[in-house]
């Protein structure tokens, strides 16, 4: 599929094929991930939470980009350690059917956001910042963590009519907390 596609694109004077590693690599990455959310829509479906897992995956990505956090070695655990999220978030949705979020929550979901803004974004080797990028990517991060923020305290005025999205964006805020935790950890052991 890629040696079509590859090809129309030199055909059409779009990709030069000296390009062609670079391209070859994006299109490995994109069929990856294209991969990885069939399987977890799929998986969400069959447990009953697909719309949840839509709006978490929406979230998580967004806030994951810039601030960062652990990265696994491989594909491999890459899609386990992305697929046992996606089955946490299923699972704590599932938990909370009267949507009300406990007083622990709360406090874990503060100390959550608390963590995400100051010490976002979290690098790796694969993704070194440099400094003018970790002051970018910092103040995307704390605008994305606020919003998160601002919008869970909202919906949870208003679990009647929304039902679980604070608790997704709860999932999300405190899933990548915990993966910048991870990926300093592994930083430091580096």
């Amino acid at each position: 599929m890629f040696n079509y596609i590859f090809g129309q694109l030199v055909r059409s004077n779009v990709a030069e094929q000296e390009n062609e590693a670079i391209y070859r690599y994006g299109f490995e990455i994109l069929t990856i991930k294209i991969l990885y959310w069939i399987s977890f829509l799929v998986i969400a479906a069959i447990l009953g939470f697909l719309l949840e897992t839509v709006m978490f995956l929406l979230l998580y990505s967004w806030i994951r980009i810039y601030a960062g956090g652990y990265h696994a070695t491989s594909i491999i655990k890459c899609y386990a350690t992305s697929l046992l999220t996606v089955i946490a978030n299923c699972f704590i949705c599932g938990l909370h059917m009267s949507y009300e979020v406990t007083i622990i929550e709360n406090i874990i979901f503060t100390i959550s956001v608390l963590y995400i803004i100051l010490n976002s974004p979290v690098d790796n080797k694969n993704k070194v910042l440099e400094d003018v990028e970790k002051e970018k990517y910092k103040k995307y991060a704390i605008t994305i963590t606020v919003l998160y923020a601002t919008f869970f305290l909202i919906l949870t005025c208003y679990t009647d009519t929304i039902g679980n999205i604070n608790i997704v964006v709860m999932n999300v805020v405190n899933a990548e907390a915990l993966m910048m935790i991870f990926g300093k950890i592994n930083n430091k052991n580096r």
